[in-house]
């Protein structure tokens, strides 16, 4: 549960982050594109008056590309946050998991090695009859099942001493990581929603967001 909540938390903000980026970027070229497209041709001057439709656009194109300049320098210490508070301490911690499940595959291992040399340890030991080939050999079996059995012993009793502390250290590591990813989302919300209003003032209604009202505006 704890691997999956980290690479889902991982997963989003990283997907955010591209997402508030990518809306910085195709928002800047969407201006400059439009400023382009209006560019006198040749004599066609006065363009306000020859394009009526597109007087609004005309006059607000330049405010516009001031509206996004100061909106990606506003958001991007936002970005770098949910890189540096959020994104970052989420991979070092699927490192530590990632350490701590190469030792619980060790453990495994050493588990099946102790199963091994038991079972032929026991099988040797209580043999009825043991030719003297299985009594020479009997001794060096039984070191070979002490020495999986204390290696099996040191990597099962660190993981039940360590691992109820790594998830007590583990939840109170992460749920903040969450509330901050939140948070630093509303933020972001926040500060571009005060940017539009500031720039929609006197030029667009932003009372009614429904999409149907936005696409016939934009129409």
């Amino acid at each position: 549960n704890l691997e999956k909540l980290s690479e889902k938390l991982l997963k989003d903000a990283s997907t955010f982050r591209d997402a508030v980026k990518n809306m910085l970027l195709s928002g800047a070229n969407f201006g400059r594109h439009f400023d382009t497209l209006f560019q006198p041709i040749g004599s066609e001057y006065d363009l306000e008056h020859r394009h009526p439709n597109a007087q609004h656009t005309i006059v607000n194109l330049s405010a516009y590309g001031q509206l996004m300049d100061e909106l990606k320098e506003t958001l991007t210490p936002e970005i770098e946050l949910i890189e540096s508070r959020v994104i970052a301490p989420t991979k070092d911690f699927q490192t530590v998991v990632k350490a701590i499940r190469k030792n619980i595959t060790k453990r495994d291992h050493k588990l099946v090695d102790y199963d091994r040399h038991n079972n032929s340890y026991s099988k040797l030991r209580d043999k009825k009859e043991k030719s003297l080939k299985d009594e020479q050999n009997l001794f060096k079996v039984e070191q070979e099942y002490e020495t999986a059995a204390a290696d099996y012993e040191y990597y099962n009793n660190a993981l039940k001493e360590e691992l109820p502390r790594f998830f007590d250290m583990a939840s109170r590591f992460m749920t903040p990581l969450f509330h901050s990813f939140y948070y630093m989302q509303l933020n972001v919300f926040y500060l571009t929603m005060e940017r539009l209003q500031t720039f929609a003032q006197g030029k667009y209604d932003l009372t009614n967001n429904s999409i149907a009202v936005v696409e016939d505006t934009y129409m």
